[in-house]
């Protein structure tokens, strides 16, 4: 029973992302973004569709707690305003059949892709086992539990729970529906985007062999191998946020549509709100954009997108402690103004003051 418990986290996993995919595509088609690959699509709708997600349960969160019924009421209404986003999916999935079997035309080909479906079916299962990242149980996990069904508040007795960010709301999407092997599948499914969104932009440079390559290689990288499974840490979602990113860019620079910049400036922000030492994403990327496009309003706009997608755990901080960056920065080093509380809860932690 305990097996057949955890595969249904799996469908459960699978059930969201659908949502989230359907959803995306509704939105991606009102803006005229929609592009022609229907797999970069699916890769597009999901990141829009998590992100705004992400923002969504912070101000949920703030204000009244994101609660199970809420969030079920939540998914439903996405389920129910994708419209024909649903049917967008499924042409998706019928293309991504009809790419399988062309790669089963080419032994080199199959190969590769058997060694990536196994290696993903590896991680899968992986994620049924009991959590065992040392940070998360400090506070990946513990965060976001300790907020579950009530407002967020401050947690000053758990210095690190102020370094949670918008990603870290996906793990309260597992544990709010009941399960710790949720919230490990979302962070798995984030592998399995970024993979996606990395073999698009390795398209972009190499041939398909190549690029199945440098899939395998990433999921085989052993912290990847370990970020996807049993760490508990959703910082992988970073790495699909900014692939994604990268591409939204290139294709404004491209076209010179000023959409496609602010939806690379909204993924780098979305980027950027998982940790604050993500915020140097969207900065390099404004000032590219800037450079390749030699053109402030761009660069502006991609700037304000990403403020809106990620700067809520900031502001989060300064409204409970005055402090952006807290407990970091330590007020910009300033040795006068350094909270000695959470110096000691962090020497004590890491045992820097041994």
């Amino acid at each position: 029973m305990a097996l057949v418990s955890s595969l249904a986290s799996l469908l459960a996993v699978a059930a969201i992302l659908a949502v989230a995919a359907a959803f995306g595509f509704r939105i991606l088609r009102a803006l005229n973004l929609l592009p022609e690959s229907r797999v970069e699509g699916f890769l597009y709708a999901a990141a829009v569709s998590f992100s705004g997600l992400q923002v969504a349960l912070f101000l949920l969160g703030m204000t009244i707690g994101v609660k199970r019924s809420l969030l079920v009421a939540l998914l439903a209404a996405l389920a129910l305003a994708a419209g024909k986003g649903w049917r967008q999916l499924g042409e998706t999935l019928r293309s991504l059949a009809t790419f399988v079997r062309e790669l089963r035309n080419t032994r080199g080909l199959l190969l590769l892709t058997v060694a990536i479906a196994a290696v993903l079916l590896l991680d899968a299962l992986q994620t049924l086992a009991p959590l065992t990242g040392s940070d998360a149980l400090h506070y990946h996990f513990t965060g976001p539990l300790l907020d579950l069904g009530r407002k967020f508040a401050p947690h000053f007795d758990m210095a690190q729970s102020f370094e949670t960010g918008l990603t870290h709301l996906l793990i309260l999407v597992g544990l709010t529906l009941g399960s710790d092997h949720v919230a490990l599948g979302l962070i798995f499914l984030g592998g399995v985007l970024t993979a996606g969104a990395l073999f698009l932009l390795a398209r972009q440079l190499m041939t398909r062999g190549w690029a199945l390559t440098v899939v395998l290689v990433f999921l085989l990288t052993p912290l990847v191998f370990w970020q996807m499974t049993v760490a508990g840490a959703p910082d992988v979602w970073m790495a699909f946020y900014t692939t994604l990113a990268v591409l939204a860019a290139a294709r404004g620079v491209a076209s010179r549509h000023h959409r496609c910049f602010v939806l690379a400036g909204w993924l780098a922000g979305a980027a950027a709100g998982a940790k604050y030492t993500g915020w140097a994403i969207p900065a390099v990327l404004v000032l590219l954009i800037a450079a390749e496009v030699r053109s402030l309003r761009p660069a502006v706009l991609a700037g304000v997108a990403s403020l809106a997608a990620g700067i809520y755990p900031l502001l989060r901080n300064f409204r409970w402690t005055g402090d952006l960056f807290f407990p970091f920065f330590a007020r910009w080093f300033a040795p006068e103004t350094v909270n000695a509380y959470m110096l000691g809860v962090f020497q004590a932690d890491t045992g820097m003051g041994t």
